[in-house]
């Protein structure tokens, strides 16, 4: 149990009770890395100098930022991390199986003219689409010798 200083002592350092129990752990995971304690201290707890360091101002929250990073095991990380490559590599299969199920059934034929008359219905065929297809130049060409033929009949 925390004796020295109280908790209440460093309440007024930080936002509420959770930044400081967050503060407190990030600097005593600091600690434990190697860190050096930045107060003269005889306690052996890390704990315990981090709160000293806190209540001394040697550490200090930043009131309002509430982007805490908790870092986790490596063997829990490591586990997670494989439970999603399991999961990914399920979807795969299933993926797979999908497609070779749809091998087996016959595609239904579509004109390609066919599409591009959709296509022209809508609005205009893009010249970037002729250059790209030839079947979308025949269209045009084919569409522009029957607005020419339609003119010339009315004209008469």
């Amino acid at each position: 149990m925390l004796v020295k200083p109280q908790i209440e002592e460093l309440l007024p350092h930080v936002d509420n009770r959770y930044s400081l129990a967050i503060l407190i752990a990030k600097r005593a995971r600091q600690l434990v890395e190697g860190a050096q304690p930045l107060v003269e201290t005889d306690s052996p707890n890390n704990v315990s100098i981090a709160c000293q360091e806190l209540d001394e101002y040697k550490i200090q929250s930043v009131k309002g930022v509430k982007d805490f990073f908790i870092p986790i095991r490596p063997e829990i990380e490591a586990a997670r991390l494989e439970k999603m490559r399991m999961a990914e590599n399920e979807a795969a299969v299933e993926n797979i199986k999908e497609m070779f199920n749809h091998l087996d059934e016959p595609e239904p034929e579509q004109d390609p003219t066919s599409i591009l008359r959709q296509i022209q219905a809508i609005g205009d065929v893009p010249e970037e689409a002729v250059a790209a297809d030839p079947m979308a130049e025949l269209l045009v060409a084919d569409d522009a010798a029957n607005d020419d033929n339609g003119k010339a009949e009315t004209e008469d």
